[in-house]
C-alpha cells in the first residue's frame, strides 16, 4: 500500500506501516549503495548550499502538459470539445 493513498483514507494503521516499509527499503537501499561506495544522486533535487532545489517544479509540468493539449490531433479550429476540459473541478490551467 503506498503511504499517501492509506493516509488520504485515515487509515493511520496502514499508512505507518506503508511509511515504515518505505523508510526500510530506503534505508536498505543506502546500505547497499554504501557497500558498492556508490554516491547517491537524487533524480529531481539538487544541492543549494543548505538547501534543496527540485528540478521539475509543477509551473514547468503544467505548460508541458497543456503544449501537448495544443499538439493533439483535433486540438485546432472547428473541433468543439478543444476546450471544453480547460476548466473543471480541477480549476484552470493556464
Amino acid at each position: 500500500m503506498n503511504f499517501v493513498f492509506v493516509s488520504r483514507f485515515k487509515d493511520i494503521d496502514k499508512a505507518t506501516d506503508a511509511k515504515f516499509k518505505l523508510e526500510e527499503k530506503q534505508r536498505q537501499e543506502a546500505r547497499q549503495r554504501a557497500e558498492r561506495k556508490e554516491t547517491w544522486r537524487p533524480r529531481k533535487f539538487i544541492p543549494a548550499g543548505d538547501t534543496w532545489i527540485f528540478t521539475d517544479p509543477l509551473e514547468q509540468r503544467l505548460k508541458q502538459l497543456q503544449k501537448a493539449k495544443v499538439n493533439e490531433p483535433g486540438a485546432g479550429a472547428g473541433n468543439s470539445n478543444s476546450n471544453q476540459n480547460d476548466e473543471g473541478a480541477g480549476g484552470r490551467i493556464n
